[in-house]
């Protein structure tokens, strides 16, 4: 069991014990063999930081640079150490590729002594920038190390903020990728309070500016802030997690609702950004990286609240703006405190302390790597880029840098349900419609066969029977079907059926009986029913009761087929108009059918509208009858 111990006289003591402790416990009756065994060969000795805790990091293609810290010690101290860690090479994490550079190789200036400072790089990653919050005012708070020349330069706070810049840790440094200016942000001060300033180094001279909220912004997104990240994409710096305090309150920042600076103008403006899943937990002294794929991973941490220290691994997308927790089964364990820096693929871990659940507080100086694109704790490290496919911005959002604002996502999110609703509310409405002109057609319907009706019948007479498409009835357009094959009509009567009276009379829905005098002709409709109209005839078959137009021996225009004064013909409907044949026995006119009053079944009287054609003034002839020739053969 490894105990780690503040000074190493308690670690002899505590090892003794333990070896005393163990040798008691053996059983008095067992033998215990004695091996002969060869020393191990010592180890590598490794040349790394002193320091743990609040270690100051920043890095460009080829290293990591680390300086400061808090020494692992009875008393508070702090390092000015300066170490470079080879990102050009593979190694394995027990043995990184150290390389102590804190003795300048020229001129006398080191980096400061100091812990929980800030540090960034250069846009072209030619200079190491790192704060110093000595708590002494007269000494400079900015130090510039020149990596080619292995050389500090200092620069001072401005006299306005000097006597406060002197304590100002745990605040956030960071180099705009655009214009190559240093901006520093919240920070934390020796008497627990916090500030949310916001300064800006650029051309060797600091401007201290004052952000306001943007439009529909409260001025409560930008509380005072410190122990938290910041990253830089597009034109606006996001803060994740730290501390957030009012007045008389000290609380977290929210990883649901980031707050953001936008820095794009002279006088800058701050809101905060909706961020979508699951968020992590609030904490403190966690470390953050932003990746090639527009990620920021997140890791471990402390919470003051729950005292609870945190080992998982978060992923923000900055595209979409969706948080992901990531699952390792190789856990490095928890910790807070650290560093950590992005190398291609691979997020690079340093220090930090620990808080297991026994109790037992541990003080690491280890390297860890963890690859981004795989979620996994590595062994080694190995150059690699990251391959990780970007995210496509949703849409709305403009410029993949910014995603989307809390406004514009809501936005968004209200329009889909607009969306839907207009969908659903536009298909209820066509089937409402489509309903409605199903009844109204069916009404027609209704109206047109009760007009076929008898009109004086009773109420309790049989309802025609129809079908809403007859399986005889042809399609719109096509030719109608002859239901007497051998009687074809022409001229006005083309594509009409013509069906006889004893089986049309005999029908169930014509009334149940026949009117010797009445036919029936039957037309198929576009939408499928079947018209039918009545027609009148001036003739009868002479096997039928006699028509008021036979006459026997009686003068007016007889067919031949009439012998003797007895009769047996028919009488032919009256002469074409303007003839001179009359029938003085009748009064010089034609005589109608018989009244429907002899009639136990009712029909309607032929009517112009709406069933009788304009072109039929008068009833057809019987088949075969020519008025000037007589009748054809029988």
């Amino acid at each position: 069991m490894v105990v780690f111990t503040r000074n190493l006289t308690l670690g002899l003591v505590l090892s003794l014990s333990s070896f005393f402790i163990e040798s008691k416990a053996q059983t008095p009756s067992q033998t215990v063999p004695i091996t002969p065994t060869t020393p191990a060969a010592p180890g590598p000795t490794i040349d790394a930081p002193s320091a743990f805790l609040g270690v100051a990091s920043a890095s460009n293609k080829n290293y990591i640079f680390y300086q400061g810290g808090q020494l692992n010690v009875d008393t508070l101290q702090f390092s000015n150490e300066l170490y470079s860690l080879d990102l050009t090479k593979s190694w394995p994490k027990s043995n990184p590729s150290w390389a102590n550079i804190t003795t300048p190789k020229k001129g006398t200036l080191s980096g400061p002594r100091v812990g929980s400072h800030s540090a960034a790089m250069s846009d072209d990653g030619t200079t190491l920038f790192v704060t110093a919050p000595s708590g002494n005012e007269a000494n400079p708070f900015l130090y510039q190390y020149d990596i080619a020349s292995s050389s500090w330069s200092t620069v001072n706070a401005p006299a306005a903020q000097a006597s406060v810049w002197t304590n100002r840790k745990a605040a956030d440094l960071l180099t705009d990728p655009l214009t190559g200016a240093l901006w520093f942000l919240g920070g934390s001060f020796t008497d627990g309070s916090s500030t949310n300033a916001v300064d800006k180094f650029e051309s060797g001279a600091w401007t201290s500016l004052t952000a306001t909220p943007s439009a529909g912004t409260s001025s409560s997104v930008l509380n005072n802030f410190s122990a938290g990240t910041a990253h830089i994409s597009g034109n606006r710096i996001y803060i994740f997690g730290g501390f957030s305090s009012t007045a008389g309150q000290r609380g977290y920042q929210s990883f649901q609702n980031i707050p953001w600076i936008d820095i794009s103008s002279p006088t800058p403006t701050f809101g905060s950004q909706l961020a979508l899943g699951l968020v992590p937990l609030s904490r403190q002294d966690h470390c953050s990286v932003h990746t090639a794929s527009q990620k920021i991973i997140i890791y471990g941490g402390y919470d003051a609240n729950s005292k609870k220290t945190y080992d998982d691994v978060w992923s923000l997308d900055l595209i979409t703006w969706t948080w992901t927790q990531t699952m390792t089964i190789n856990n490095i364990g928890p910790r807070y405190g650290h560093t950590c820096n992005i190398a291609g693929a691979n997020m690079v871990v340093f220090g930090g302390m620990a808080s297991a659940a026994t109790g037992a507080i541990g003080y690491g100086k280890d390297i860890q790597v963890y690859d981004v694109m795989l979620s996994t704790w590595m062994a080694s490290y190995a150059p690699k880029q990251d391959t990780s496919e970007v995210s496509k911005a949703l849409p709305g959002s403009g410029s993949e840098s910014k995603g989307l604002g809390t406004g514009a996502v809501v936005g968004i999110i209200l329009a889909v349900f607009a969306l839907i609703a207009l969908i659903l509310g536009g298909i209820w409405y066509k089937r409402r419609q489509k309903q409605i002109e199903i009844r109204e057609a069916e009404m027609e319907k209704e109206a047109y066969l009760a007009s076929l009706r008898p009109e004086n019948g009773s109420e309790t007479r049989s309802k025609p029977s129809y079908s809403p498409r007859s399986p005889s009835a042809p399609r719109a357009g096509a030719t109608p079907v002859i239901s007497s094959p051998s009687i074809v009509h022409g001229g006005p009567y083309n594509g009409m059926d013509e069906l006889l009276l004893n089986s049309a009379a005999a029908s169930p829905g014509m009334g149940g009986q026949g009117q010797p005098n009445v036919q029936y002709l039957m037309q198929h409709l576009p939408d499928g029913t079947i018209a039918v109209q009545p027609v009148y005839l001036d003739h009868q078959a002479h096997q039928m009761q006699p028509s008021p137009n036979m006459l026997a021996n009686t003068s007016g225009y007889v067919s031949p087929h009439m012998a003797g004064a007895s009769g047996g013909g028919y009488v032919s409907p009256p002469p074409a108009k303007g003839s001179a044949v009359t029938s003085p026995g009748l009064g010089g006119s034609y005589i109608m059918p018989p009244s429907m009053q002899q009639s136990q079944v009712s029909y309607p009287q032929p009517t112009q509208d709406p069933f009788a054609s304009p072109t039929m003034p008068v009833a057809p002839l019987p088949p075969g009858y020519h008025p000037t020739s007589g009748p054809g053969s029988p």
